[in-house]
């Protein structure tokens, strides 16, 4: 943590700011290249400082999950007797588990007592855990869950914050204050603008998380919505979908052809069926590997940044003029 950068902080009058440290001895030598008593002066130091200026502080343990609970220990009361009101367990890349999460925060929270400090879990999903280890951190008491729409977030991203929050309403009964029917509204406009697509078969949000084709379950779909699905879809802004395909049954195909108005013989229906079939497995083969490809092309060149080449080149043209000095 720099001062200046607190000093920004203090100069746009905001309440609280997270101040990082990396706790475990892996990112504390080869990240900062400090040992545990150097690094945990620049950290209280640091957290005095904005303290004094009347901001909330919290303590972001960075790799917590990695570090020893002695050390983990160590930093986080040297953060509390500097002035930090929430300790942030940071799993920072994604090596707990939902046991060992509800064992590090207990753990933690007895070794700091009487402080009555705050918690918070940041867990990022690079194992697929962040939203499993993120409620398990809300089981054992932690009222601070950090999360991000759609899960996006470093690398494979962190725990989602559809998933935990719809989570903890349906299988908790804890009343969030979120309004459910605008998650997946809130889910197409965090994608826009990140210009990251949301997986096909992403929890809740994804294009198939409500889409059937089996014909066991659009049938049993059809009597009533929640066979085949954890909630209603309505719930959050999305409703139940059913797609023609190879594995589609008659009972899918004759609900459609009545959707637009069409009745047909079980003779008929058979035939509709077999066709259907047809067309899709025809279509399926070809038009899917090519369109794939494309598509996978594609998401890698939005996503790659600049290339060596391009670095070259800009590193040419500035080694070719004078670096101009930045006043400060």
């Amino acid at each position: 943590p720099k001062k200046s950068d607190i000093d920004l902080c203090i100069s746009c009058d905001v309440d609280e700011v997270p101040i990082f440290m990396p706790v475990s001895r892996l990112m504390l030598k080869f990240s900062l290249n400090k040992e545990p008593h150097e690094a945990v002066e620049t950290l209280s130091n640091a957290i005095s400082y904005a303290s004094d200026h009347g901001i909330k502080v919290d303590f972001v343990a960075e790799d917590a999950s990695r570090a020893r609970i002695e050390d983990l220990t160590f930093f986080s009361k040297a953060a509390v007797e500097a002035g930090a009101k929430k300790i942030i367990i940071a799993d920072t890349v994604g090596v707990l588990r939902p046991l060992s999460t509800k064992y590090l925060v207990s753990e933690l929270r007895e070794r700091l007592r009487p402080s009555q400090v705050d918690f918070a879990v940041h867990c990022h999903n690079d194992l697929g855990l962040a939203t499993a280890n993120t409620l398990a951190a809300v089981e054992e008491g932690v009222l601070y869950p950090h999360t991000c729409v759609n899960g996006y977030g470093e690398r494979a991203g962190n725990a989602a914050f559809e998933e935990v929050v719809v989570a903890l309403e349906t299988l908790y009964g804890v009343k969030t204050g979120i309004k459910l029917e605008r998650i997946y509204e809130l889910s197409l406009l965090v994608e826009r603008y990140f210009g990251i697509p949301i997986p096909i078969h992403k929890p809740l949000v994804g294009a198939n998380a409500f889409s059937h084709e089996s014909g066991i379950h659009v049938r049993a779909l059809l009597n009533h919505k929640l066979t085949y699905q954890p909630i209603p879809p309505e719930s959050i802004g999305r409703r139940t979908e059913f797609f023609l395909g190879k594995f589609t049954g008659s009972g899918a195909i004759r609900y459609m052809l009545r959707k637009v108005g069409m009745n047909v013989t079980e003779e008929q229906l058979r035939e509709i069926v077999r066709k259907v079939k047809e067309l899709q497995e025809k279509k399926g083969k070809v038009f899917t590997k090519e369109t794939l490809s494309k598509i996978k092309y594609l998401l890698r060149e939005i996503r790659k940044g600049i290339s060596e080449e391009e670095l070259k080149e800009i590193a040419e043209e500035a080694l070719q003029r004078p670096i101009q000095k930045i006043e400060t």
